[in-house]
């Protein structure tokens, strides 16, 4: 039993090692430019290790751009404190959570986007992920709503989804 969770730990580093790899190839090269041999050679693994943690090209994009929505929403969260007045939260937010989609191409592409048009066929999964990515943004004008504020408006999920870069 210790010895499969070892191996499935082990599975998960690697898994994650691959991933980083692939966000880092597909910002620097683009999605078509990158190949399956670069995010090899970047995680340091066999290329045939890539398809342990994927499907495919279009797969290991996809969990890239997912890691840099949780990096992104754990970095907003920190922001969020339900004490504070919304219109504080929501000037953290826009000045650190757009100062980091500036720095993360992925995710800022994600909000934009632009995945959609480069992957047609997983347009749904990507719609998924901004929604996911929007909740945090939903909750804070709730939150507002909630506490009586004035100045947040109706409804939280239309708002959140303008302010996304939608």
């Amino acid at each position: 039993m210790i010895a499969a969770l070892e191996e499935r730990v082990v599975s998960l580093e690697r898994d994650r090692r691959i991933v980083e790899a692939a966000a880092t190839c597909f910002v620097e090269y683009g999605f078509k430019r990158t190949s399956i041999e670069q995010v090899a050679q970047q995680a340091g693994v066999g290329k045939g290790t890539v398809y342990l943690a994927c499907e495919n090209k279009e797969d290991l994009f996809y969990k890239a751009v997912h890691k840099d929505l949780v990096d992104w929403t754990a970095h907003i969260l920190q922001f969020v404190d339900p004490r504070r007045p919304v219109a504080d939260i929501l000037h953290a937010l826009a000045k650190n959570g757009v100062t980091y989609l500036g720095d993360h191409p992925l995710v800022r592409g994600l909000f934009a986007g632009v995945h959609e048009r480069l992957l047609p066929d997983w347009a749904e999964r990507f719609a998924d992920l901004r929604t996911s990515g929007r909740a945090t943004l939903a909750e804070v004008f709730r939150q507002g709503v909630r506490k009586g504020e004035r100045h947040v408006a109706q409804p939280a999920d239309e708002v959140a989804a303008r302010v996304a870069l939608e």
